[in-house]
């Protein structure tokens, strides 16, 4: 089994959840955002064994800097773009402020994106 996940840091400062935690899970619909440590744990009580874990923080920022680029070039450029963000401007702008969030908290390491590798136990022979 793989899953991948946003996953939150270890007892982050008070100020990165109200300011960013928060609001990245309210804003992209997320009931909450894990630990690496409480994915290992759900997945050892789900009766498997974590087979790895791999943090793809490193690449994942980098497609909400490329998106926050687009995203700035297409208001800039393109009257389409303008009238998408005001035609819907709760969901529409609610993502264009989540995308400055979420590169904040994946620079500031309050985030991480995780692949998690797990197997159901070998029997014995």
């Amino acid at each position: 089994m793989a899953i991948t996940a946003w996953l939150s840091a270890v007892n982050p400062p008070e100020w990165h959840v109200r300011h960013l935690l928060e609001p990245i899970c309210r804003e992209g619909r997320l009931a909450s955002m894990g630990t690496t440590s409480e994915y290992e744990q759900m997945i050892e009580s789900a009766g498997l064994e974590l087979v790895c874990f791999q943090s793809l923080r490193r690449q994942v920022r980098k497609t909400w800097s490329i998106c926050a680029r687009r995203a700035v070039t297409g208001i800039l450029t393109r009257s389409d773009y303008r009238k998408f963000l005001i035609q819907r401007p709760t969901s529409n702008w609610i993502f264009f402020l989540t995308l400055w969030r979420l590169m904040l908290a994946y620079r500031l390491g309050v985030m991480d994106y995780g692949l998690f590798v797990a197997r159901r136990p070998l029997l014995p022979e």
